[in-house]
């Protein structure tokens, strides 16, 4: 299989595992990158291709929006290079995909685009949730989703909304797909957890609460502050990523709220590089995704929901957005999203359940692992591919 995949995400070299596992397999993949790209408003250089990446190209893109960048020469890539299937990471309402469809259509090669979409891109609904100053950006949104729908074979999300939202719209197909984990480092390892502790001078007899992921409003970490100021939970320690790669004023007023609060003593800045988060995650005993959704924005993902599961972490998170769907509709520790009484309700339980041992950590990391690591996401794009035979 000649597999051609165009990718902003593969910027930085720890994204590439999904294309070198199937290269590993025998595939004859290339990727493509964005030779720089723009983080928190700084531009900055694609990470190097290392031994084990497959083929890279690294081309100038046109810009930085993820919408409506080119990039350079794709188009005499495609041709040097002949693939039977074109996988672009982005979303089709991009300028992008529209030129990937029209040289796969031309070209007779099989093209695949992920979403991360789960709301609504009709032009009416985007004026309603933002008022009537978007119209424009809408209608051209929209106008590129609806020229690369029949352009498309296959489209992947990543939530049941974005499945949705896509089947409505009359694409040929439409597949809901984990963003996979690594689960060579994403799993249980209690010696790491130990080592991480004692580093970090917390006890082993504390319960570390951790919040991983960008320092953003919409991901509620504020919520979780307030209620852990007033939760009743003895010996406990506050984990917190800093994650400072994306800059955001929000990142200094999460840091005051602390240092001024009875949490002072009690957090732990830590900043990591991806794969060490595991280390972290190992250390934690209740893991939190406190999101909450504007009227812009809607929780697409939630990456370390899975991560934390996998290494060990009982997750606590709200019922806004995608995470939910990463648990059984009966899940204990899904709180009403924005509610500070609730999360203290879920955060008491969790502790009392792990006092218990009433949470194996075993069985829900091997369910995790089974359904959300790369693993898994090969396994569903194999699939995808071989529906096309």
């Amino acid at each position: 299989m000649k597999l051609l995949a165009v990718s902003t995400s593969c910027w930085s070299e720890v994204n590439r595992e999904f294309y070198r596992r199937l290269n590993a397999e025998g595939w004859e993949v290339r990727i493509v990158i964005p030779s720089v790209w723009n983080f928190g408003g700084k531009t900055l250089a694609a990470e190097v291709r290392t031994s084990e990446d497959p083929t890279i190209e690294f081309l100038q893109p046109t810009n930085f929006h993820h919408r409506l960048y080119r990039l350079k020469n794709i188009k005499s890539v495609i041709l040097n290079f002949k693939p039977e299937v074109i996988y672009y990471e982005g979303d089709p309402g991009s300028l992008m995909c529209a030129i990937l469809g029209r040289i796969a259509k031309r070209g007779g090669i099989k093209l695949l685009a992920l979403s991360n979409e789960n709301l609504s891109q009709s032009p009416l609904a985007v004026v309603k949730r933002e008022g009537k100053t978007q119209f424009f950006n809408a209608l051209i949104k929209y106008a590129l989703i609806q020229y690369s729908k029949s352009k498309i074979d296959c489209l992947l999300v990543i939530n049941r909304d974005g499945l949705s939202f896509f089947q409505k719209l009359g694409f040929k197909k439409v597949v809901k797909t984990p963003l996979g984990f690594n689960e060579n480092f994403f799993k249980i390892d209690t010696e790491k957890g130990i080592e991480v502790r004692d580093r970090l001078g917390i006890s082993q007899d504390n319960i570390v609460v951790a919040y991983f992921g960008r320092l953003i409003y919409e991901k509620g970490l504020h919520l979780l502050i307030e209620a852990l100021e007033k939760v009743d939970l003895h010996n406990f320690s506050l984990l917190i990523d800093k994650f400072s790669r994306y800059s955001d004023p929000y990142q200094q007023q999460v840091y005051d709220s602390i240092m001024n609060s009875s949490l002072k003593n009690n957090t732990v800045f830590i900043e990591t590089q991806h794969l060490e988060i595991a280390d972290y995650m190992n250390a934690s005993d209740i893991t939190i995704l406190p999101s909450i959704s504007t009227k812009t924005w809607l929780e697409q993902y939630g990456r370390v929901v899975p991560e934390a599961k996998a290494c060990g972490s009982l997750v606590i998170v709200s019922n806004d957005g995608a995470p939910k769907d990463f648990f059984e509709e009966d899940y204990p520790f899904i709180f009403q999203s924005g509610s500070v009484d609730d999360l203290i309700e879920k955060i008491e339980n969790a502790a009392i359940t792990l006092k218990k041992s009433n949470y194996n950590r075993k069985i829900n990391s091997e369910k995790t692992i089974m359904d959300f690591s790369l693993t898994a996401q090969i396994d569903v794009f194999k699939t995808v591919l071989n529906d096309f035979d």
